[in-house]
């Protein structure tokens, strides 16, 4: 919990292993004494960008290898679309032909642009909005941590006296097993006592 709250400390934490091997460089420069933090956060950030682009990498070459092999499904089911569409024999016979040769170059450009407008969308770390320069419609609002973990014990308060209350509404069937009243549970009318009690 200590190294999520901290944007120095994160990428110690939050890579499963064997990828969390290769933070060592970071772990390293951790033990360092009196280490300027402008340095750990570099280093954290460059770090996470590197463990992104580690795994988008793959990613991106598996949309390749994908849209190459959809190429031939492609290719055919254009082919007897453009041949089944065009109106009059001639021009069927010359956009058939034309698909023939010049489809797999359309298709190349298309499995290209495709490979660049996800690349596109993975370059913008911060998201879409921001890259296109735009206001977020909700801003981030920094909240209190006494605060969040005052809500935080309230929704557990809750939840415990909900499973109380629901424990209550058990009854026994005919095995003596405990099952759940449904008719008679209202986990509406429960969460607004809950509630009541908690404030």
């Amino acid at each position: 919990m200590i190294g999520l709250a901290s944007e120095k400390y994160g990428q110690l934490v939050i890579h499963p292993a064997p990828l969390c091997l290769l933070n060592l460089p970071i772990t390293l420069v951790c033990l360092i004494p009196k280490i300027p933090d402008w340095v750990l956060l570099g280093m954290s950030h460059y770090f996470a960008l590197m463990m992104f682009w580690l795994e988008n990498i793959v990613w991106l070459l598996l949309f390749l290898a994908y849209e190459i092999a959809l190429t031939p499904l492609v290719y055919f089911k254009n082919l007897l679309t453009v041949a089944w569409a065009t109106q009059g024999l001639f021009l069927t016979i010359w956009n058939t032909v034309a698909w023939m040769f010049s489809g797999l170059i359309f298709i190349g450009f298309f499995i290209i642009r495709d490979l660049w407008y996800m690349f596109r969308i993975l370059t913008m770390h911060n998201g879409c909005r921001h890259a296109a320069g735009l206001q977020d419609e909700l801003p981030k609002q920094k909240v209190d941590v006494d605060e969040e973990v005052r809500c935080f014990n309230e929704a557990r308060e809750i939840v415990i006296t909900m499973y109380y209350d629901v424990r209550k509404a058990c009854v026994k069937d005919g095995n003596d097993e405990e099952v759940i009243d449904y008719d008679n549970l209202n986990i509406l009318n429960m969460l607004e006592e809950d509630s009541e009690i908690i404030e």
